[in-house]
């Protein structure tokens, strides 16, 4: 059986933090959706969740696509661009800790969730908070998360 590749959309993965095992590939996606080659996390942010990730799956390959750069703010072009590279890159799980949160990008959120669907990749985003319905998160066809203090740490 082969390992699950998850590609965490963040603000990057610090390969070299002592809770990450390892990271397969990675890139930089910078607000205009031009890719460069520097995935390094600078704020914290996907490395945590990359460890988080590689703590409940330790088998997890990991794919770095950093859409944060300086702060945890991103383009919705840089993150159309981000999950379509993930899907060429061979991600069987997309991670969006993140989403979108003004509703006239339905329409281009709602095609890379489609077309993502079609390549046989799997987005995980945040779904609905504080009254918002985050993209792609909230759309059909994409497993939402949402957060629930209710329920103990490692069950779901």
């Amino acid at each position: 059986m082969n390992a699950v590749c998850v590609a965490v959309v963040d603000s990057g993965i610090h390969v070299k933090h002592p809770h990450i095992r390892s990271v397969l590939h990675g890139i930089c996606i910078d607000s205009r959706g031009r890719e460069t080659p520097d995935w390094n996390d600078r704020l914290g942010h996907g490395t945590a969740v990359a460890a988080a990730i590689q703590d409940c799956e330790p088998s997890a390959e990991l794919l770095a696509v950093r859409v944060f750069e300086r702060a945890l703010t991103a383009s919705v072009a840089s993150l159309v661009r981000a999950i379509e590279w993930s899907v060429l890159h061979g991600a069987d799980l997309i991670n969006l800790s993140l989403g979108v949160s003004d509703p006239k990008h339905s329409a281009v959120m709602r095609e890379v969730v489609r077309d993502t669907a079609k390549a046989g990749s799997i987005i995980v985003a945040a779904g609905r908070e504080a009254d918002v319905d985050w993209l792609p998160g909230s759309l059909e066809g994409v497993v939402r998360v949402e957060l629930d203090w209710g329920i103990p740490r490692g069950q779901f």
